[in-house]
């Protein structure tokens, strides 16, 4: 996390920033809270389109997104947060076979684990934890 950042925007007792992306409400629900019990700060968004808003307007040290969401699916949104901060850490889950048969693609965006639906919290927290840069 950039040291000048505002007060306003950095978490005052979280471990780190994650900002959430998953376009079934109900999951989402169940990911942020999962994050948040384990010390983090959580951000959330329902798509990709809402996700890069959300990102911009935020100091985020880590995203976790769906890679299936309707207005702007995962690889668009990586690629869009790659053109804003090429370093920022990303942790991708999904339950499409055509994304699980080929992780290579995802692994070629520089995601940093591809989790499989459904994604149990001691995965999640996991997987956050070994993607955030060490000073997160």
């Amino acid at each position: 996390m950039p040291l000048d950042a505002p007060a306003s925007l950095r978490p005052s007792r979280a471990l780190a920033t994650i900002l959430v992306v998953e376009d079934h409400e109900m999951l989402l629900e169940v990911l942020e809270r999962t994050l948040v019990r384990a010390g983090f700060a959580v951000l959330s968004a329902s798509n990709g389109v809402e996700a890069l808003a959300r990102f911009r307007a935020a100091v985020v040290d880590l995203v976790v997104t769906d890679m299936e969401m309707p207005q702007s699916d995962g690889f668009a949104l990586i690629g869009a947060l790659r053109h804003e901060r090429s370093d920022v850490a990303i942790v991708a889950i999904s339950g499409a076979e055509r994304v699980l048969r080929d992780p290579q693609s995802v692994e070629k965006l520089g995601v940093k684990a591809l989790l499989e639906k459904p994604v149990s919290g001691t995965d999640l927290v996991d997987a956050v934890r070994r993607a955030l840069p060490p000073a997160a």
